[in-house]
């Protein structure tokens, strides 16, 4: 799950793409006064492997999603009044781990 990061001056790029052969590119632009503040999403088992099922990104202004299939578990990554920054994550062939950076102003 690539996330890259624009300021004024700079781009800063995390991740590579991944997935299946049935890859499909989404891609969210922000406005200028917009930032994530939290992610939702499902995890649960995907023939034998247990996996990220969907992600929905929450922004200050709206919601980007669902992405993927929204079975199995539900789970909740809140910026806790902060705003999201940047993703870490784990990945084989699909997304089993994801995580936040968050900024607190």
């Amino acid at each position: 799950m690539p996330f890259r990061s624009y300021t004024s001056a700079t781009v800063t790029s995390s991740g590579v793409p991944g997935g299946g052969r049935r890859r499909r590119v989404n891609e969210i632009n922000l406005a200028q006064n917009e930032y994530l503040t939290s992610v939702v999403g499902h995890y649960g088992y995907f023939n034998k492997d247990f996996v990220v099922r969907s992600l929905t990104f929450v922004s200050n202004l709206c919601t980007y999603g669902p992405y993927g299939r929204q079975e199995g578990i539900t789970f909740a990554l809140p910026s806790a009044r902060g705003k999201i920054v940047g993703f870490h994550a784990r990945s084989g062939l699909f997304l089993d781990a994801i995580g936040t950076y968050v900024q607190f102003d």
